[in-house]
């Protein structure tokens, strides 16, 4: 029996063994589909609005341009000289820089030099660019007629008082931060933080190697799922690691229940003897959901709820936590501050081996980009054998590629999705 057969084989036993594999769309639709919004909200300052969340629709009383102002360095003339014939002689009178007043009037025939920003005169109809005319002391040559306006910004042609500058459930960047600056702007309302819990479950599992028996092994997936959350928009709490004991992390479940919006816990629910998640959800009287999602790594992915806390369970092995995170516990924090996110961003790479496609689940596959084909397509490389508790392809690759399920071979050379980390490890 071949690779490719081995793993056609694999997957037609899932098939024989009752499990129904959901696709991707499919479950991430269910995984969603009664993820309740947090209420609450804080007003913070202006230099703590980077990736916050708006609870309002913002708005501005005041204009922008908050004046006419230049475009450009340049000079300015009245309306009734632009009919006059040209080339044409103007007289300078005057100057208006940025910050200041205009020194003078722009009187009939005359000229006022100006410059960007600065505030344009009333009586000044069009500016005309200072590589545009012939200086010669104290008067300038003008050989073509400038039209009306021409390099004027108006007030308020970018935002009219009373606009909507920011809607509500907007996640806030540079850019949004630009325009409350410039909007005069010092305090703005947004969704309060949300309150996340980590668990681990394990009997297996210490925080670090110091702590471990000789069948131990360190749990890397809270430090790993804390560091996909850096960010003002989450309050991290961590409830450490709970043996494999339904009664313990019942415990635990309902202790954070008490402080946090949402657990995202790893490990627990593969459907073994000793996976106690289910139990301990229960027990507590919450809510539980498993799917099997036809993606690999990663097809278990459970979801439940303790009163108005979600729970999210991921699987314990590192790259399926890591991926289940992406596709399903990612949309879930989002839902919770009541925005969607938008899915992970691919690209087109082309791979350089024949890869196998599995009967019917999707794979994701660390993958390393060399060099781009004559297309400027980036060329990708698997690492690894495919384990998803093995991190050292992980750490050597820039991303994932999705190879779409079905029978036969992604020969070299076709086009893959294609992930890269520098996406796909970002929160916003």
């Amino acid at each position: 029996m071949n690779v490719h057969q081995s793993l056609i084989q694999q997957d037609m036993n899932d098939c024989t063994k009752g499990q129904s594999l959901l696709p991707l769309q499919q479950a991430q639709e269910i995984f969603l589909n009664d993820v309740q919004p947090i209420a609450g909200t804080v007003s913070i300052c202006l230099n703590q609005a980077m990736s916050r969340i708006t609870a309002a629709d913002i708005t501005t009383d005041i204009s922008l341009p908050r004046f006419d102002n230049s475009a450009m360095d340049g000079f300015g003339i009245r309306l009734e000289d632009l009919s006059m014939a040209f080339p044409r002689t103007f007289q300078l009178t005057g100057r208006a820089a940025a910050g200041h007043s205009a020194t003078s009037n722009c009187t009939p025939g005359s000229a006022i030099r100006i410059l960007t920003g600065a505030r344009v005169p009333p009586d000044v109809a069009a500016i005309i660019p200072q590589e545009q005319v012939t200086l010669a002391g104290d008067t300038i040559l003008i050989s073509s007629v400038p039209r009306p306006g021409a390099n004027i910004r108006r007030q308020g042609e970018d935002i009219l008082a009373g606009s909507i500058i920011l809607p509500e459930g907007t996640m806030i960047d540079a850019r949004h931060i630009a325009m409350l600056a410039a909007v005069g702007l010092t305090q703005i309302q947004v969704v309060r933080p949300l309150r996340i819990g980590l668990i681990s479950t394990g009997d297996e599992l210490a925080d670090n190697g110091w702590d471990l028996n000789q069948n131990g092994i360190v749990d890397v997936n809270r430090p790993m799922l804390r560091s996909l959350m850096v960010s003002p928009m989450f309050d991290i709490m961590d409830f450490g690691i709970c043996p494999d004991d339904p009664e313990l992390l019942s415990q635990a479940l309902k202790d954070a229940a008490r402080s946090v919006d949402l657990v995202i816990s790893s490990g627990g629910i593969s459907g073994s003897e000793t996976d106690c998640l289910q139990r301990a959800i229960l027990k507590s009287g919450g809510e539980y959901q498993r799917l099997s999602v036809a993606i690999r790594p990663g097809k278990p992915i459970a979801k439940g709820c303790i009163g108005a806390m979600t729970i999210v369970g991921l699987p314990g092995n590192p790259i399926s936590a890591l991926i289940n995170f992406l596709l399903f516990a990612r949309p879930a924090l989002f839902a919770k501050l009541g925005i969607e996110l938008p899915h992970l961003i691919s690209t087109k790479a082309r791979c350089t081996e024949d890869l196998p496609r599995r009967f019917n689940r999707s794979e994701f596959i660390p993958v390393q980009v060399g060099k781009t084909n004559e297309e400027g397509e980036p060329l990708i490389y698997k690492l690894g054998s495919g384990s998803s508790s093995s991190l050292s392809p992980l750490v050597a690759a820039d991303g994932f590629a999705l190879v779409q399920s079905g029978t036969g071979f992604v020969e070299a050379g076709e086009p893959l999705d294609f992930y890269p980390f520098k996406n796909a490890f970002s929160v916003s």
